[in-house]
């Protein structure tokens, strides 16, 4: 039992030390609390400015001087930079990134329902989508006929000037078979028919050519798109007054 002799003469050495380590005992040598002097009150010697409020904390919570950590973690919103997100103006993204050259991070949003251009050219491309198990043809069509449903306001020269006309407009087609809005290609459409760019060189190469006068076109017609499509594409136009 020899182990257990060491152990007892070892804590009451220390106990012994731990007693006389000053005037104030055990407490120290502060003057905030020596019964000798009649100083039994509290005062600020032993973390002057520490001022902290107890409070109760969350489950799995330890509070520290940075504050509260452990406990269950909030989940941060991603934030967007706001260039690739298109609401229900049907304004197209093309060209906005370098590393994006045709726009394919431009998508279509309104509360939870979102499409995507990506997943408007696959329901495009793939046949067995359609009545007539064809995927959409691209067709020509007039740039006057396009410049009719053109949206208003001005464009973003540098997006116009970037933008390829090799790309086809893909235009919504309402639910009485009519052009509604151009989805995507909008900076096309303003490159093609503005005499501003007629210098630029795929323009006037165009022109030399004879076959500026149209576009390559595609055609989401919302009779027979999906549902999603239907509502999302689907939105009513205000024109501007005249």
């Amino acid at each position: 039992m020899e182990s257990s002799g060491r152990f007892e003469r070892i804590f009451f050495k220390m106990l012994k030390e731990q007693n006389i380590a000053g005037a104030g005992g055990a407490l120290g040598t502060g003057s905030g609390f020596d019964p000798a002097a009649g100083e039994i009150d509290s005062s600020d010697w032993y973390a002057p400015g520490d001022a902290r409020v107890p409070k109760v904390l969350g489950k799995g919570k330890v509070q520290t001087r940075k504050g509260s950590t452990g406990g269950k973690k909030k989940k941060k919103k991603k934030k967007t930079d706001g260039l690739d997100e298109v609401y229900l103006t049907g304004e197209d993204e093309e060209e906005v990134k370098a590393k994006d050259p045709v726009g394919m991070d431009t998508y279509w949003k309104d509360g939870d329902l979102k499409v995507t251009i990506k997943e408007v050219l696959k329901y495009l491309d793939d046949p067995d989508k359609h009545d007539d198990g064809k995927k959409v043809p691209v067709k020509e069509e007039s740039t006057d006929k396009l410049k009719a449903i053109l949206i208003a306001g001005d464009k973003d020269e540098e997006r116009v000037k970037a933008a390829k006309l090799k790309h086809a407009v893909v235009v919504v087609v309402d639910m009485e078979g009519n052009w509604k809005s151009i989805l995507d290609g909008n900076h096309r459409v303003e490159k093609a028919t503005n005499p501003k760019y007629e210098s630029l060189p795929d323009v006037a190469d165009r022109i030399k050519a004879g076959t500026h006068d149209t576009l390559p076109v595609r055609e989401l017609d919302l009779r027979t798109a999906p549902e999603d499509y239907k509502k999302l594409f689907n939105y009513e136009i205000e024109k501007e007054d005249d």
